[in-house]
């Protein structure tokens, strides 16, 4: 992707963004929105956007009734940008399909609908960003949360971790006892990455040695 320089006031190609390729983007902290596919556009794009979407009328307004309509000049006039700059950026955001067009006539400026993120999302299923869910975040397990808490946030244990912690049918205060000890005596010595794992291990041989004073 080509980076536009407000200064430079050349064309330059825009590289539009492949949707097809960005429901592979996963991230572990926001959900999607109109700012993560248009920061992959021109950065005229993401001054020109939020701009028509207000002045259409926004979330308060119909989709029916959205309409936005601009000169380039003046565009560029406001925003300190080539006109050739903010064309381009008009033609990406209509290829996006965040504008959909109205009307083109020549000496006029054009007519767009505006589309909200979830306008846009209903009609490209499978396109957005997603936003992972870690038990530290509130989500998920309790105990997956009360462990990160207990190192101070520095050990995340993922969801098939606590998971498995579980399925050794270990009590949850005994593990949360043992964790407390192991973290003392070792964990914190360990790549936070690490420390799930071994501490599984651990709980592992706790719980094998539990079982045969049980026998």
């Amino acid at each position: 992707m080509s980076n536009l320089n407000p200064a430079s006031g050349g064309a330059q190609k825009i590289q539009i963004m492949d949707n097809s390729l960005s429901s592979q983007f996963e991230n572990e902290y926001f959900y999607c929105s109109w700012e993560w596919h248009i920061a992959r556009l021109s950065p005229v794009c993401a001054l020109i956007y939020p701009l028509a979407f207000t002045l259409s009328g926004g979330a308060k307004t119909e989709l029916r009734d959205r309409r936005f309509f601009a000169s380039a000049g003046s565009l560029a006039t406001y925003f300190g940008y080539s006109e050739c700059q903010v064309r381009r950026g008009l033609i990406a955001l209509e290829e996006t399909e965040f504008f959909q067009l109205i009307s083109r006539k020549k000496f006029q400026p054009t007519h767009y609908r505006v589309l909200s993120h979830e306008d846009w999302a209903e009609k490209h299923d499978g396109k957005c960003t997603t936003k992972v869910k870690y038990p530290w975040t509130g989500e998920g397990d309790p105990l997956g949360q009360l462990l990160w808490k207990m190192t101070w946030g520095q050990v995340k244990f993922a969801d098939f971790q606590v998971t498995g912690l579980r399925k050794l049918g270990v009590d949850e205060n005994k593990i949360t006892s043992e964790f407390s000890a192991y973290w003392e005596q070792t964990g914190q010595r360990m790549k936070p990455k690490n420390v799930p794992r071994s501490f599984y291990m651990h709980m592992k041989d706790v719980s094998q040695a539990a079982q045969i004073r049980s026998y």
